[in-house]
């Protein structure tokens, strides 16, 4: 299984690979999913539900996952269009776009071109993950290509469904079981073995004999 929160990759100045901006009444039906997919995956992700805690000051953690992430996921919806968070955060990515490569990853969910177009043309200009025929593992799988070539490539498809959706872990977690359950009856098999000399169990043997004959297991 890949770990979560691997190393950026080459990235020293990020702390996160990804930040996702969406608008809450989109988070139970997908951005949740996908945003455990993405972990499952080794992607390390800002998204508000895992990283704000109690207390934290939401446009001060907003600004640093920002800031601290090499890419940002939009998921742009009809509830995203008509918040002001999201909005801010957007704001806060196209800047960063203006001084830097590609920044912005956009994710259509439930939403027309026209719609984008009339929101903002320039992200209806930018080519994007659309949802219409696309599962949130589906496009877990697709953002890591872009944003971890270096997972991604490690990896065939349907190993990596497997990882997405927490099959691999399930699968290892029956494996290691059966080898718990194998090494505790040869252990029980190996206590009925006993020194034929003191009547000491092989299980308990020491490195050397004890007696300078060399009698004992």
């Amino acid at each position: 299984m890949l770990n979560v929160g691997t190393k950026n990759m080459n990235d020293k100045n990020h702390k996160w690979d990804l930040f996702i901006s969406h608008a809450s009444e989109d988070q139970k039906r997908f951005v949740r999913p996908l945003s455990k997919a993405l972990d499952s995956l080794g992607v390390s992700v800002w998204y508000a539900e895992f990283s704000l805690s109690p207390g934290d000051s939401l446009s001060k953690s907003i600004d640093k996952g920002l800031s601290g992430s090499r890419f940002g996921l939009v998921i742009l919806s009809k509830y995203f269009i008509n918040k002001a968070w999201p909005q801010y955060e957007l704001r806060g990515l196209v800047a960063r776009e203006i001084e830097e490569d590609k920044v912005i990853i956009p994710v259509w969910l439930g939403i027309t071109k026209e719609e984008v177009l009339k929101f903002s043309p320039t992200l209806a200009d930018k080519v994007a993950i659309g949802t219409d025929n696309s599962s949130a593992l589906d496009v877990a799988i697709q953002v890591l290509k872009i944003v971890r070539p270096d997972l991604y490539k490690k990896h065939p498809r349907s190993q990596l469904e497997k990882i997405a959706n927490g099959e691999a872990l399930k699968e290892m977690q029956i494996e290691l079981n059966k080898i718990q359950i194998e090494l505790n009856d040869a252990k029980k098999e190996l206590s009925e073995f006993q020194c034929p000399y003191c009547g000491a169990p092989v299980i308990g043997m020491i490195p050397a004999p004890a007696d300078p004959e060399q009698d004992h297991w």
